[in-house]
């Protein structure tokens, strides 16, 4: 997960191996990575979790 570089504070999800599950983070709102979902259920349906 990657929060990016703007000013932005928006909760996106990210798969956390560690955990095995996805997680809330604060994303600023540009850049990233593509470990970012808007919704929960979508982080676990596109990580298998």
């Amino acid at each position: 997960m990657d929060p990016g570089k703007c000013r932005g504070k928006m909760i996106r999800y990210g798969y956390d191996p560690e955990k095995n599950q996805c997680v809330p983070f604060r994303w600023t709102g540009c850049g990233g990575n593509k470990n970012r979902f808007a919704k929960k259920h979508e982080c676990e349906l596109a990580c298998r979790v």
